[in-house]
């Protein structure tokens, strides 16, 4: 995913819920997305995802 701010999200994607986790393409987020693709050939438990803090709520959901 590339960095930025998701302006050509707006008003879809605000700081409180930026475009990661937004779903865009289907009923799943885009970090949910890019999550059951790595689980097709990677242990859950290797898969890290790094982000601040304030925005684990989203992460867990």
């Amino acid at each position: 995913m590339a960095g930025g701010k998701g302006l050509l999200f707006w008003p879809r994607s605000v700081e409180t819920k930026p475009k990661q986790f937004l779903a865009l393409t289907s009923h799943d987020s885009m970090l949910q997305q890019t999550y059951n693709r790595f689980r097709k050939n990677i242990d859950a438990a290797d898969i890290y995802v790094v982000a601040g803090l304030s925005y684990l709520p989203l992460i867990r959901e």
